[in-house]
């Protein structure tokens, strides 16, 4: 018996996605199904869990089986620091499919993120993310759609009683096409979340949505202004050129206050001289207001 079914599975998975009978039944008997996770961050290995329905399919940076061949939507659960963070489901059209999924998480802050991909048939299906976010006053749901624009943000707000006590309430607020093109783009993360996604090759659209983030009023996001000025530096040090071309053209840009973020970097692991170097090459009124900023801090 374990012959037959050593060779049922060895053989069975030369046949994966071909649709014939052998691909149909042993897809049903075992899971071929795999998953690669990427942290960029060594200690985020022990801080993330994976959940497939009921089964833990990553933990302390082990991998394990546990993904079905199902018809339908097949969900993750991803849990950091003992909290769901993520919820993605993709579509799947048949139960006979078999799919590679790759995770690459990313820390900032503490914040974290995740960039989800499939290699396999049904990589261009349907895909959700869920975001959860929980704060002191309330636990927000946040529906993100395969490029990852918010399309719905659904708010459950906590309030304390007499007692108190803790209690949720069934308060929620659905606010409908919450797009990345829509006009509040002070302060938005999901623009920040987008260029970080495409920083190897971010188009004008993105840069520029980026640098319009930037607003006083953003000074009190913490969450925002750790992250946009992160991301601040390291667009300065991979595209000056497009930076500062940006930054002359675009009336929207609050380039006061970004001069002020250049004042107080984050932290110390940016090559200002890197920089300063690339930057001071311009003559522009710009590039010297910046360069001038940059060497009062180096």
């Amino acid at each position: 018996m374990v012959i037959i079914s050593l060779a049922i599975y060895f053989f069975g998975k030369t046949q994966v996605n071909t649709g014939n009978l052998i691909n149909r039944v042993s897809t049903r008997i075992f899971d071929y199904n795999t998953i690669d996770v990427k942290c960029n961050n060594k200690s985020l290995r022990s801080s993330i869990l994976i959940f497939y329905g009921n089964n833990c399919i990553y933990k302390n940076g082990t991998v394990n089986k546990g993904i079905k061949s199902k018809y339908g939507w097949n969900c993750f659960d991803v849990y950091f620091q003992g909290r769901k963070k993520y919820k993605i489901c993709h579509f799947k059209k048949n139960n006979w499919h078999v799919n590679k999924y790759l995770f690459e998480f990313n820390l900032l802050q503490d914040s974290l993120n995740v960039i989800f991909k499939i290699r396999g048939p049904d990589s261009k299906e349907k895909l959700y993310y869920k975001y959860f976010k929980e704060s002191d006053k309330s636990y927000d749901t946040y529906f993100l759609d395969k490029k990852k624009n918010i399309y719905k943000i659904e708010s459950k707000q906590f309030h304390l009683d007499k007692k108190s006590e803790r209690k949720i309430t069934k308060q929620i607020k659905v606010l409908e096409n919450h797009k990345m093109d829509t006009i509040h783009k002070q302060c938005n993360i999901k623009i920040l979340l987008t260029l970080e996604d495409h920083l190897e090759n971010p188009s004008d659209k993105e840069l520029n949505n980026f640098f319009e983030t930037f607003d006083e009023s953003c000074k009190t996001n913490i969450e925002y202004s750790e992250f946009s000025n992160e991301l601040l530096f390291k667009v300065l040090q991979k595209y000056p050129n497009r930076a500062i071309k940006i930054l002359k053209n675009n009336k929207n840009i609050k380039l006061k206050y970004i001069l002020k973020e250049l004042q107080n970097p984050v932290h110390d692991g940016f090559n200002i001289s890197n920089i300063i170097k690339k930057i001071e090459m311009n003559k522009d009124t710009i590039s010297i207001k910046i360069v001038k900023t940059l060497k009062e801090i180096h």
